[in-house]
């Protein structure tokens, strides 16, 4: 009997370290894995720390040239004029020039805006006349004037004014 456990333990002993070797080598694997896994997590984390960092040097770039103050036209036309060779009352009526364009270039959204705003308010009061010349009281003239069109558009108003605000801290929030 021990002759043959001998035999046996002779016949298996070469194979023991390569069995050995191979669970060593399963381990090598599983860490090498393990250490690659964390290699890609850390090399994705430091991706949105980086693309974090560029979004806040872009938000604080728009921020400052939100902020810079702008040259006006009328400073662009007395800087071009020229210094000290033109009398003051040249220079004068060139900076009223100036200043007048400055009105107007700065004034054409807001206009257009404001007459866009009356004339609707306009048109709906001339609705809400004629539904109340029709026989409707004040209250049913109101809701008949106002309209699915009216309603669209003061969410579309409150939104753009509001909501892209609220936009923004929402996604700076995440």
């Amino acid at each position: 009997m021990i002759a043959i456990v001998s035999a046996i333990f002779g016949f298996l002993g070469p194979f023991v370290p390569k069995l050995f070797d191979m669970f060593q080598a399963k381990q090598d694997h599983a860490q090498e894995i393990e250490l690659m896994k964390l290699r890609m997590e850390t090399a994705s984390s430091e991706h949105m720390w980086r693309l974090e960092e560029i979004n806040a040097k872009a938000d604080i770039a728009e921020a400052v040239a939100v902020h810079k103050p702008e040259e006006s036209y009328a400073d662009k036309l007395i800087s071009s004029v020229g210094g000290g060779s033109l009398p003051g009352w040249v220079k004068a009526y060139v900076a009223l020039i100036g200043v007048h364009v400055d009105f107007v270039i700065r004034m054409c959204r807001p206009l257009i805006t404001y007459l866009m705003v009356g004339f609707y308010m306009f048109y709906k009061i001339a609705v809400f006349h004629a539904l109340q010349s029709m026989g409707m009281t004040g209250f049913e003239a109101l809701k008949g004037s106002w309209t699915e069109f009216d309603e669209a558009m003061l969410a579309a108003v409150i939104s753009f004014w509001f909501g892209g605000r609220i936009l923004q801290r929402h996604t700076k929030a995440k």
